[in-house]
């Protein structure tokens, strides 16, 4: 049911996945390859298949946070929010609940980050 509202797109290594300030109501999922993110010039963290990014575009339309490019050749799958809307409520659920995990994945590796940086101190 999540494929058939979804997008696949391929990226050849080097080429920019997602813009950081353009914006857009789109998750998306690496379902295979590398990429990095990258705030301003700076290189901020390395995703690996399974990862998911812009996916706060499915809660409320804004701005990509972050520049996205592929490592090696990458597989996405794009799921719009005008798209996800037309999920089963169960399917739905399931789709959320993996997003959920992913935020509270980034969420306890920033505040590691941050207790890194306090102990430093």
């Amino acid at each position: 049911e999540l494929l058939a509202v979804s997008v696949w797109e391929d990226y050849a290594p080097g080429a920019v996945i997602a813009v950081e300030g353009e914006g857009d109501a789109t998750a998306t999922i690496l379902v295979v390859g590398q990429a990095t993110v990258e705030c301003g010039a700076t290189r901020v963290a390395r995703l690996a298949t399974g990862a998911s990014f812009g996916d706060f575009g499915l809660v409320e339309a804004g701005e990509q946070g972050a520049r996205i490019v592929a490592v090696t050749i990458c597989t996405v799958l794009r799921i719009s929010s005008n798209r996800a809307d037309r999920l089963s409520p169960d399917c739905s659920r399931r789709l959320y609940r993996l997003l959920g995990a992913g935020y509270a994945g980034r969420l306890q590796q920033l505040h590691r980050r941050i207790l890194r940086r306090t102990a430093k101190t």
